[in-house]
């Protein structure tokens, strides 16, 4: 959807309802849904595209009164935005930040970088980027039986210590 159509929405939720968002933006997909969309472009490309769209979306959001950009795959000429968003309720952001793009991209966009942890054993070495804030992205197993689910988790890991890297 376009940039524009994001802002209305946040403005709408966050004058209904009097809460903040959080944004969870998005650089592709898997393989077959962007093949399905007819969407070729390169991994890194399609970081650069999301900083755009959010680059207008935070615009808006911002300055109601009217914004102009003119970027490699975003234009838009003095688009207005109403209702206007009172600062408080201006919405974080998240993008996934495995990627040197992403995480490339989660900084040039202020956002916080989600990232899919490794096995601890992995990246003991590995300070954390405290240049970015950053979180992880989980699963939740569930079994009937307690000792189930510890047996799911550890089959898939080899072990539950993980590390951000």
């Amino acid at each position: 959807m376009h940039p524009y159509a994001v802002a209305k929405m946040v403005t709408s939720f966050g004058y209904l309802h009097g809460r903040r968002l959080y944004l969870n933006m998005v650089a592709g997909g898997f393989k077959n849904d962007l093949t399905a969309l007819n969407d070729t472009t390169p991994h890194d490309q399609r970081y650069e595209r999301l900083i755009e769209y959010t680059t207008i979306i935070r615009r808006l959001l911002a300055n109601p009164a009217g914004v102009s950009y003119d970027g490699r795959f975003y234009m838009v000429d003095k688009l207005k935005l109403s209702p206007s968003l009172p600062q408080e309720l201006f919405p974080g952001v998240f993008v996934s930040g495995s990627s040197v793009a992403g995480l490339a991209a989660a900084k040039a966009m202020g956002a916080t970088a989600i990232k899919y942890p490794k096995p601890a054993k992995e990246c003991r070495s590995e300070p954390p980027d405290e240049s970015v804030d950053s979180g992880i992205r989980v699963g939740i197993i569930s079994r009937e039986r307690e000792e189930e689910a510890w047996e799911v988790a550890h089959a898939r890991d080899e072990g539950l210590g993980f590390c951000l890297a």
